[in-house]
């Protein structure tokens, strides 16, 4: 939709007693509009990850072991739910408290502390934890 100029000025005036109610029903239905793209925004997200996960594999794997990856079975959903995530949050704790103590980080493990949870930090900066 193409929007004259007095249009264009009017979509950002706040005042609805203003605007034609030709131009209020053009904002309707962009509105309308957007939202539906919306929508589909999630489905390309997903097929943008998928393709950057494909190249990774060709980068990372060659081109035997890719089409081995392609064929590695899915684990079930009971030995995912059968994961002791205790053990691992435990040694996770450990192994960043060694970090401070050494003052040994890399910059990943610096990535990670900066955009993890304020929770997450006090954590691993307490000495509580036996």
């Amino acid at each position: 939709m193409i929007f004259s100029k007095y249009e264009f000025f009017l979509r950002f005036i706040p005042c609805k007693k203003i605007k034609s109610i030709s131009l209020i029903e053009r904002e309707k239905i962009i509105t309308k509009a957007e939202k539906k793209v919306a929508d589909y925004l999630d489905v390309f997200n997903y097929t943008k990850l998928f393709e950057n996960f494909e190249k990774l594999k060709y980068i990372l794997l060659n081109n035997n072991q890719v089409l081995c990856f392609d064929y590695i079975k899915n684990r079930k959903h009971s030995d995912i739910f059968k994961e002791n995530y205790n053990e691992k949050i435990f040694e996770t704790i450990q192994y960043f408290k060694d970090k401070f103590k050494e003052h040994n980080f890399d910059i990943y493990d610096i990535k990670l502390l900066e955009n993890c949870n304020n929770e997450f930090k006090e954590l691993l900066t307490t000495d509580n934890l036996k």
